[in-house]
């Protein structure tokens, strides 16, 4: 199991990019919550 501890922030530039070229309407993100 891979653990991310910190906040996606860095990844908001590059994801919107990447909806934007996809033609999203919506996301979800999997990855959400506590690493407890």
């Amino acid at each position: 199991m891979i653990k991310y501890l910190g906040s996606k922030r860095r990844l908001v530039t590059e994801l919107g990019s990447v909806l934007a070229a996809v033609d999203a309407q919506s996301a979800l993100d999997l990855f959400t919550g506590t690493t407890r």
